[in-house]
């Protein structure tokens, strides 16, 4: 088992943190703890930046707060009908902006772009809107979070969700950021 996350940034092992709160404690104890600082410790601040990566993603604190007190997690986790619903949309999407990257890397003079510009928004703007979704069902599972400290069963079950929405959330910004940087 990892060192405790919620120990190493001085926080009560509690699943219900705000971003603001992580990212303060995160930022002090970095200063702290930072190897160019009198009080500094490069294992220290090595300690913290990795608790920081823990906590601040809600699937990962709710994955590393079950590990700490020794819930079972399964390791393959099932499929719900909306999420498998979800995933076929999402691996349609994802491939029509793989295409689109395609076409755009191949469109090489001026004329060539602005004929795809109108397909590059489109395709853009969608993948926008899914990820706005995923967020937005990410927070649904967060807001639970008070309750999932009472009921193991309900915190594995979220956990699951959220392995699939955070990944298929990672995936929709990788093909986002590659639209818009090339």
């Amino acid at each position: 088992m990892s060192a405790d996350a919620f120990a190493t940034l001085d926080f009560p092992r509690r699943l219900v943190l705000s971003m603001e709160e992580i990212e303060g404690r995160w930022r002090e104890l970095s200063r702290e703890s930072h190897p160019d600082s009198d009080s500094g410790d490069s294992d220290r601040a090595a300690d913290v930046n990795r608790a920081y990566e823990t906590l601040r993603s809600p699937g990962s604190r709710l994955r590393h707060w079950l590990e700490l007190n020794a819930v079972e997690i399964p390791r393959n986790a099932s499929i719900d009908e909306d999420l498998m619903a979800q995933f076929t949309e999402i691996g349609s999407l994802l491939a029509l902006a793989d295409a689109f990257m395609a076409k755009k890397n191949a469109a090489t003079s001026a004329i060539a772009k602005a004929l795809i510009a109108d397909e590059e928004f489109a395709v853009q703007k969608d993948v926008q809107n899914r990820m706005g979704h995923l967020k937005a069902q990410i927070e649904a599972i967060s807001d639970q979070f008070n309750a999932f400290e009472a009921d193991y069963v309900a915190a594995v079950r979220g956990l699951e969700k959220l392995r699939f929405l955070e990944k298929w959330n990672q995936q929709c910004q990788e093909r986002l950021v590659s639209i818009l940087s090339s």
